[in-house]
């Protein structure tokens, strides 16, 4: 499936936040992803939380980035994100990966969790889970 690219912001400006509303998660650029976590430098941090809901017009569940990641990520936000805050990432939990985008939020960073994912690992709001975000530095 054909995923549209986004113009990524100038490297001066920083990243707007994302309206939840309208955001569509599944409008990410799997190839840019897939370059970027497979070259030499990856960066991978181990996340932990309580996965969460935002409900709205459109709900998603979320996992928040905690503040000493979400430095780390910061740091090279300028030179990963390919618009509006957005960091490309992959994402591991147990034998699952996928490619996905950490939202920017609060001066930090958000992970959505798709339904099929949370299904098969049979998870919801409240539910603590660690994940392994990798990003090329």
């Amino acid at each position: 499936m054909a995923r549209s690219k986004r113009e990524a912001a100038p490297a001066d400006e920083p990243g707007e936040e994302i309206d939840l509303a309208t955001f569509d998660p599944d409008d990410v650029d799997l190839d840019a992803i897939a370059l970027l976590a497979s070259g030499p430098d990856a960066l991978e941090i181990a996340i932990t939380g309580q996965i969460w809901t935002w409900r709205g017009p459109a709900p998603h569940h979320f996992l928040s980035v905690p503040p000493d990641g979400a430095a780390l990520i910061h740091a090279l936000a300028r030179s990963v994100t390919y618009g509006w805050g957005m960091i490309p990432v992959w994402i591991h939990l147990n034998d699952r990966r996928w490619a996905t985008s950490l939202w920017p939020k609060d001066g930090g960073y958000i992970v959505p969790l798709k339904a099929d994912l949370r299904k098969a690992e049979r998870l919801g709001p409240g539910d603590t889970v660690t994940l392994t975000l990798t990003m090329r530095a």
